[in-house]
């Protein structure tokens, strides 16, 4: 816990696989997991436990159909406020972020959207057409 905020350490270990779609992004995860494995043999602990909390991320954050309003170069992801409280659309490459499409900057950590968000931003979304 010594190398990542508090609040998201406690976070992710309260994670289960069957909370999350996983791999719902442009990803190849067979390369990212033999990217990851690789690497981790020649780090120190800190960058381990920053490389573990990126791969959960790479596979666990739901990517959006929708391509970022900033930078216009990522699709963005579905992601949410520690708490659960809030939806947010986030953008990996320019760290763009949204609440109900309107910019907000968020100074607290986000974590990948659980299903229950995924599934109802979808559908409120369907129910726009």
């Amino acid at each position: 816990m010594k190398h990542t905020a508090k609040d998201l350490y406690n976070k992710v270990r309260q994670f289960k696989s069957q909370d999350f779609i996983l791999g719902h992004s442009e990803d190849d995860f067979e390369e990212l997991i033999a990217y990851y494995k690789n690497m981790l043999k020649q780090l120190d602990e800190k960058k381990i436990c920053s490389q573990v909390i990126q791969l959960i991320w790479d596979i666990s954050a739901y990517m959006l159909d929708e391509i970022c309003p900033n930078c216009h170069y990522s699709n963005l992801r579905l992601t949410s406020s520690i708490d659960e409280k809030d939806t947010v659309k986030f953008c990996d490459e320019c760290l763009y972020t949204s609440i109900n499409n309107n910019y907000v900057e968020i100074d607290d950590e986000i974590i990948p959207a659980n299903k229950k968000q995924v599934s109802a931003y979808l559908n409120s979304i369907r129910t726009k057409d």
